[in-house]
């Protein structure tokens, strides 16, 4: 014979349960929708970028990077530069824009909305450093002299901010803090 109560308990016991692993499963569903996302963007990438090593476009898929808008990776120096001293210049900011629409990011685009995240807010930690693997292993990729004229093209525009910014009738235009970042992205370069 049944005690009223102990059916109760064990109905309840089971509704737990029953909620304890409807939860579980959907975690393992969204971990699992989260991972095929991540391998979709990955693909995506792959072709837009034509990167094959992996643990670079791991990390371009952890900053947030897509098909759409990896081409904004290119001006992660110009940000690491224009950024190297705390603030951006207006006058930073707009050579960034400049290099923006060189490069056939326009409002409106994915690229540069995450561009503008990018202006708008103290750069990312790990943005150089996963720039400065994308360029490493560009450099895979290319023969000597493209390689070489890519960082004569980043260092130029990157220069090109870090004196944007000005200084008193031309002096000390470029701060110690620029010329640390500029050294950061010709160092990302090796001795390639």
């Amino acid at each position: 014979m049944s005690n009223g109560k102990g059916d109760f308990l064990d109905d309840r016991r089971k509704s737990l349960e029953d909620a304890f692993f409807k939860k579980e499963e959907q975690k393992k569903v969204a971990k699992l929708r989260e991972k095929l996302k991540q391998q979709t963007v990955r693909e995506e990438l792959l072709k837009a970028s034509g990167m094959t090593d992996e643990g670079v476009l791991d990390k371009l898929v952890e900053l947030g990077l897509t098909a759409d808008t990896v081409v904004a990776l290119s001006l992660c120096p110009l940000v690491h530069v224009a950024w190297a001293d705390g603030q951006i210049q207006e006058n930073e900011h707009d050579a960034i824009l400049k290099a923006a629409q060189g490069k056939g990011i326009e409002q409106g685009d994915p690229a540069f909305a995450l561009l503008s995240e990018w202006l708008n807010s103290p750069e990312p930690p790990d943005l150089l450093p996963a720039w400065s693997a994308y360029v490493v292993a560009l450099g895979e990729e290319m023969t000597s002299d493209q390689y070489a004229m890519l960082k004569e093209q980043i260092i130029d525009f990157a220069h090109a901010v870090a004196s944007a910014a000005g200084g008193v009738l031309g002096i000390k235009s470029i701060s110690k803090a620029e010329k640390t970042a500029l050294a950061e992205i010709a160092r990302a370069f090796g001795d390639k």
